[in-house]
């Protein structure tokens, strides 16, 4: 590849830019590297999962993002003869976008492990976007400076979407959260990251553009109908003239969002923009879950342990970013507890007016669910309102309200 060259370095597959390369002998590069798929390196740890971990770094004197992938399981390991590790196709990817002309941040390195063939643990470096927040963060906190610069933001990313999609990379799971945003030279300059599931020379025919615009547009009450529009209108460019071309690719848009959030509901989601870079996963034997960050996780559990004989919800007090919280908490029988999580969640991308719970902690047979006071108080009245008026989610998501009213135990 252009600009890049492979190395073997004391065990390792490595494919470097140049610049790197020749900054360092190969024993101090291999040093470095391998210093990188230490356990314990993820000195300014951004996010862990059952086999990745992102974290930041200074490398060969460049600000970085690694992002470090195990195959935990012998299938992936015996997989990683016949595809490429999960670092390498993000690798790939990230510089066939960059040779499109659609800002990402430089891919530095990618490297592997391997034993007898097998990749046992892979990772990619890139450089870091010093300056630049997530996507998600300035949407939902409305951090724009004016109503010019929201307008110009909106057209912008239409057209950055469409020329994504014209370059034939298909990002299967295309949200907000794949992007992020940063001020530069007097305007704000977005980028598309994190490349996982992207395929780059894929063939992408409206309907697949327009499932993935749907995907895109379960943002629930955060995005504006008009700010959709100026989207559209980038997006269509010199076809958004056509007002009846507009309005029939929005009208097929809306359609096929309810189909994707539908689905959602059947799938029982749990996770979503609202919940990125927001809440941590809960993850230990049999309990599952979520909980905002800031929150000790040893505590939730042994709340969970502590509830045996709880039918009615009940304060509690739980340190919270080193202040105390006050919240009440619903014990829920079976798997009621997820399902009412993802219930909430799923009607909220929607549209439904409220806030997510604090954490939810499912186990096989109870779970709990715990709501911040005013939350917990401004739902159960949301509720009973939203069922008495005609409305898009008293249309097509009746069912999902009146469990939660029975949840809640609210009447209309």
């Amino acid at each position: 590849m252009k600009g890049y060259v492979r190395k073997k370095l004391s065990g390792l597959d490595v494919l470097v830019h140049e610049s790197i390369a020749a900054s360092d002998s190969d024993k101090k590069l291999a040093e470095r590297v391998t210093g990188l798929f230490t356990e314990n390196r993820k000195e300014r740890f951004i996010k862990q999962t059952s086999f990745k971990v992102i974290f930041k770094t200074d490398f060969c004197g460049t600000s970085c993002l690694v992002k470090r992938y195990k195959n935990t399981k012998l299938s992936k390991r015996i997989k990683s003869f016949f595809r490429s590790s999960g670092s390498e196709t993000e690798f790939m990817a990230a510089n066939v976008i960059l040779e499109s002309g659609i800002p990402t941040p430089q891919p530095l390195l990618f490297a592997e492990i391997k034993k007898l063939g097998m990749v046992f643990e892979s990772l990619i470096v890139i450089s870091f976007l010093e300056g630049a927040q997530d996507l998600k963060d300035l949407l939902f906190n409305n951090n724009f400076s004016c109503f010019s610069e929201k307008n110009q933001f909106f057209y912008d990313f239409g057209k950055l979407t469409r020329k994504i999609f014209q370059n034939r990379i298909y990002q299967d799971d295309y949200s907000i959260n794949n992007f992020m945003i940063r001020p530069e030279n007097g305007s704000s300059r977005l980028y598309f990251i994190d490349f996982e599931k992207v395929k780059t020379d894929a063939d992408i025919p409206e309907d697949w553009a327009v499932w993935l615009l749907a995907k895109l547009n379960r943002l629930g009450r955060v995005v504006s109908l008009t700010d959709r529009v100026r989207f559209l209108r980038g997006y269509l460019g010199g076809q958004a003239e056509d007002r009846k071309g507009l309005k029939m690719l929005a009208l097929k848009i809306q359609h096929e969002t309810l189909t994707v959030l539908k689905r959602d509901f059947k799938r029982g989601r749990q996770t979503s923009p609202y919940t990125c870079n927001t809440y941590s996963p809960l993850r230990t034997g049999s309990l599952k879950g979520h909980f905002l960050k800031g929150y000790d996780f040893f505590e939730i559990k042994k709340l969970k342990a502590k509830i045996i004989d709880k039918s009615k919800p009940f304060p509690v007090s739980l340190s919270s970013n080193g202040s105390d919280k006050n919240l009440l908490v619903l014990k829920l029988d079976g798997q009621d507890a997820g399902k009412a999580w993802s219930v909430l969640s799923n009607l909220i991308i929607a549209g439904l007016k409220a806030d997510l719970p604090d954490f939810l902690a499912q186990g096989e047979d109870s779970g709990i669910i715990a709501f911040e006071k005013t939350a917990y108080e401004v739902l159960k009245q949301t509720i009973p309102l939203e069922l008495k008026k005609k409305s898009f989610l008293t249309d097509n998501f009746k069912e999902e309200l009146d469990f939660l009213s029975g949840f809640l135990g609210v009447s209309e």
